[in-house]
């Protein structure tokens, strides 16, 4: 049902043949506001009753006159609405932004410009809607304007003496066009926490949940690709994460799903989640192309860069944003190095010295991160801030970098929850605050921002709508972030303060797990005898790299990423082994034993060597180093034989940083004396011989003794 009212009978007429007519309007509109506050109509509306905007006219001017509002009333209760009225009230203009602001939750304390007028509504069954519409001519409001107002409008249905849903919404009206629009900066950051496995299976749902059809973050690329294919498309920056990129790449090729009920799922390529990747990848591709779009790159795992220089891994700043930049420079093409956004805009001074080093200049932020100074006359605080860059800067002096931040109570409006039930509204609420920052210096250039963080929840359902307006409004002038600072520079004397809490260090054990396989991953690097046939360190790199994301340490799913590098290393270094057993025969003290290692690894490798024995004398180097191809040749040791007998030796395999890759066991078996061991024989021999002769001698003498006695008795 449509319902329409005209506002233009409040305005006053100038011609002398409707003078009566005035005065009765006058007076109708001077009784109508005491009949209305005194009814006792209830304030509050009824929780299963909603009036949702559908459409609204953006602004309103001498040349479009006409607002147009429809708005769906829905009945989800289980009982029939009956002897409905629609009502509609419009408020004379707001005295400041704060006003504005204030007026979408109370009636505002100002007059009221038109109504209340009431139309007759159909009554409404139960579980059912009803669209309903109220139209105005509103060019009367030109007058007493001289750029625009903003205008509350209310619209109530009405049972009875009973309000029972409303709806609060401005009105923008523009009295000429807009000679000095403000500048708007809009940065989006699209990225998702890292819930994968390193071999690119996902834990749980919520990715796929978030890039399906409506999904969170769908809507939000989605938005932005059609801003981006637009015939002018408008200017707008998009921080990417690449570990979004790496996550959406694995998934498009078919994935494991490993659920809570610790059953898994697989994903075939093109389908479900698979396919909904793809599609994700395509349209940020189509993003990226848009002649209007300044793409950058967050950190390659997107870490809490104050955390991560707190753990002592300041050193991998550079290489997580060098990396970040690569990878969605390799996805999507050129990129605005300038800019970076921090993620989850966590900064302090000493992380932004590092990325001042490497040439960022300029950091958009969420509104909390740091907080401006009171502005004149309560106005919006200004989109730019300067933050210090540390040393660096020219001459010898102290580098800065220029912060583009949203003004809170904007960013607050943005952010509304009840703004994901009735997004018309919440587009059309940021649309006029933005027009209320600009009425309060129409004439000076200034700034102004919106930030769209992490979380594409916050802002989803109304992004369509608001991308839209934002880009046609006649008052906002779209650039993008990097020329923000420079038309609107900040004040270097501002006392600006950053919100920042000095954040725990990675767990102690994260930590030396993580150095512990960084090490293990140098020891692999430092065996390749060529390198540039194999990528897998800078894969295990990266993993560890990724490791280092806030997301994952916070989850324990970084575990998984360093004991995926470990067990890769590991496999590789199991692939080298002595070759079957191997039993080696000495017939003298000195000899050779040549020693076969066997290399499974596909690689081709550089070793050492070495034989380790309390029995056995290693002449020469030891270890030995050696290069292992597919059929490596021995490497034979100059050995001299400690011992007689059969006895173990142990073979150590190291890389060349000494880092053991596998041990082994060979036999030896020694037949030769040693010149000691012939000694020491020798000396037994002779003593024997020694005890035997003197005891063949003292046996003579006993035996001619007793003969001796023998004859004497005789």
């Amino acid at each position: 049902m449509s319902q329409a009212t005209d506002l233009a009978a409040s305005r006053p007429s100038r011609s002398a043949g409707a003078s009566i007519a005035v005065v009765g309007v006058l007076s109708l509109l001077l009784v109508l506001p005491l009949v209305y506050l005194g009814q006792p109509w209830a304030t509050s509306q009824a929780r299963d009753v909603s009036l949702l905007m559908l459409s609204q006219t953006p602004w309103n001017s001498p040349t479009q006159p006409e607002l147009d509002v429809k708005a769906l009333l829905r009945n989800e209760s289980e009982e029939p609405l009956e002897n409905l009225q629609l009502r509609a009230t419009l408020y004379d203009a707001l005295p400041s932004r704060g006003a504005y602001q204030a007026s979408l939750d109370a009636d505002p304390d100002v007059g009221i410009r038109g109504g209340p007028f009431e139309e007759p509504l159909e009554n409404l069954p139960a579980g059912e809607s009803l669209e309903v519409r109220f139209r105005s001519k509103v060019g009367f409001l030109a007058e007493g304007a001289a750029e625009g107002r903003i205008y509350p409008l209310k619209l109530e249905v009405v049972s009875g003496t009973t309000v029972i849903a409303e709806l609060r919404t401005p009105v923008i009206f523009l009295t000429a066009k807009p000679k000095v629009p403000i500048d708007l900066a809009w940065t989006f950051v699209l990225s998702h926490p890292v819930t994968s496995f390193p071999d690119g299976s996902q834990v749980g749902r919520s990715l796929e949940r978030a890039i399906a059809p409506g999904g969170p973050l769908e809507s939000r690329i989605r938005a932005l690709a059609a801003l981006a294919s637009a015939d002018q498309p408008e200017p707008v920056d998009v921080a990417i994460a690449p570990s979004l990129l790496v996550q959406l790449t694995a998934m498009s090729r078919g994935y494991t799903v490993h659920l809570a009920s610790g059953t898994e799922e697989f994903i075939a390529k093109g389908q479900g989640g698979a396919a909904d990747a793809t599609m994700m990848l395509t349209m940020l591709a189509q993003l990226a192309a848009g002649s209007g779009t300044k793409v950058s790159a967050q950190p390659f795992a997107s870490p809490h860069l104050p955390r991560l220089i707190e753990s002592g891994l300041g050193a991998d700043v550079p290489t997580q944003v060098e990396l970040g930049r690569l990878r969605v420079a390799e996805a999507l093409g050129d990129l605005e190095p300038r800019v970076l956004v921090p993620p989850g805009s966590a900064i302090d001074e000493k992380s932004l010295s590092r990325l001042a080093a490497l040439g960022v200049e300029v950091v958009p932020l969420a509104a909390s991160t740091i907080e401006q100074p009171p502005q004149p006359n309560g106005f919006a605080a200004p989109a730019t801030a300067t933050l210090p860059g540390g040393g660096g800067g020219g001459g010898g002096g102290q580098a800065t970098l220029t912060a583009i931040t949203p003004e809170p109570g904007t960013q607050a409006l943005l952010e509304r929850p009840e703004g994901r039930d009735d997004p018309r509204l919440a587009a059309q609420v940021v649309l006029a605050d933005l027009a209320a920052i600009w009425l309060e210096q129409p004439d000076t250039p200034r700034g102004v921002a919106l930030f769209f963080g992490e979380d594409p929840s916050t802002v989803t359902a109304s992004l369509g709508t608001l991308t839209r307006t934002v880009g046609a409004a006649p008052w906002i002038h779209t650039t993008p972030d990097s020329a923000l600072a420079k038309r609107s520079p900040a004040d270097p004397d501002a006392r600006t303060k950053i919100a920042f809490s000095r954040p725990n260090p990675f767990p102690t054990n994260y930590l030396a797990q993580l150095a512990a396989n960084r090490s293990l991953v140098t020891s692999l690097r430092s065996a390749l005898a060529t390198p540039e046939e194999t990528d897998l360190p800078k894969m295990l790199e990266e993993d560890l790299l990724m490791a280092e994301s806030e997301s994952l340490v916070e989850t324990g799913l970084g575990i998984q990423w360093l004991s995926g590098v470990r067990d890769s290393v590991r496999g590789v270094f199991a692939g080298v082994s002595i070759d079957a057993e191997q039993i080696f025969t000495l017939t003298a003290r000195e000899g050779q034993i040549p020693v076969r290692v066997r290399n499974d690894t596909g690689l081709r490798l550089r070793v050492f060597v070495g034989l380790g024995s309390t029995r056995l004398r290693t002449l020469g180097q030891n270890p030995r180093p050696m290069t292992l191809d597919e059929q490596p040749a021995p490497v034979v040791f100059d050995v001299q034989a400690q011992t007689t007998g059969r006895f173990p030796v142990q073979v150590l395999i190291r890389t060349p940083d000494g880092a053991l890759m596998s041990t082994g066991t060979l036999v030896v078996r020694s037949t030769a004396y040693s010149r000691l061991a012939l000694l020491v024989a020798g000396l037994i021999v002779a003593l024997l011989l020694i005890l035997w002769t003197r005891r063949i001698i003292a046996t003579r003498a006993q035996r001619h003794h007793t003969e001796g006695a023998g004859e004497t008795d005789a």
